[in-house]
Order: C-alpha cells, then structure tokens, then sequence
C-alpha cells in the first residue's frame, strides 16, 4: 500500500505526529493508500512556505484573480 507525505516548500515531509490517514476507493470503500495526516504545526508550515513563494504578491491580485494562480498553480 502506498503513503504518501505532505509536500511543503518543495519537499516532501512526513506530518510532526506521524500519522496518516486512509484514501478511500468510492466505487468499493476499499483503501487503497495512505496520506500523511497534517496538524496544526504542518499547515503552519505550508502557509508559511506558500506565503515565502509567493512574496506577498497575492495580497495585490482581486479574487478572480487569485482563483486563476491558485489553479495554475496546482497543475
């Protein structure tokens, strides 16, 4: 079975705890991976990670525009 970790800053980590949590199929409620469970302290880091990439550029755009980095970004 597959797990998977989180992705912060470029690099993937496992979460601080160290706990992961089941990826369901829908079509047979089988688990088929695992993906590491964030906390508190990970989504700080990835906030504060996207925040330093970004460079403060996102607080100048409008929310379509914004929509349109947050979907580029995530191809």
């Amino acid at each position: 079975m597959t797990t998977t970790k989180l992705l912060i800053a470029g690099d993937w980590r496992a979460s601080q705890t160290g706990e992961t949590i089941a990826v369901i199929d829908p079509s047979d409620g089988a688990e088929f991976a695992r993906i590491g469970r964030g906390s508190a302290h990970d989504i700080d880091r990835a906030v504060k990670a996207a925040r330093a990439a970004l460079g403060g550029a996102e607080r100048a755009l409008g929310a379509i525009e914004r929509g349109r980095l947050l979907t580029k970004l995530s191809h």
